[in-house]
């Protein structure tokens, strides 16, 4: 949890997750983006964090690195099938 990028990359999972449980169908491609806004935004805010020490030539552990991109991988697959 002291990860900032892994932490908005699990919480977007989370989100996207929450929406497949609760089962409901979306009418349109419109109306499934609409009740994933926040799962976006979580997805985007992570991945300007994993970018930003990277902008700024700053060091990124490698591990955080390696576990947001999973994080992203899942989201993504699970985005598309939900």
């Amino acid at each position: 949890h002291h990860e900032p990028a892994i932490r908005h990359a699990a919480v977007a999972l989370g989100a996207l997750h929450e929406r497949f449980n609760i089962g409901e169908e979306p009418v349109s491609n419109f109306d499934r983006q609409e009740r994933n806004v926040f799962a976006m935004q979580q997805y985007i805010k992570a991945i300007g964090l994993l970018v930003d020490p990277i902008q700024k030539r700053q060091q990124q552990a490698a591990d955080v690195a390696l576990m947001t991109c999973v994080l992203f991988i899942c989201f993504e697959v699970c985005y598309f099938i939900y």
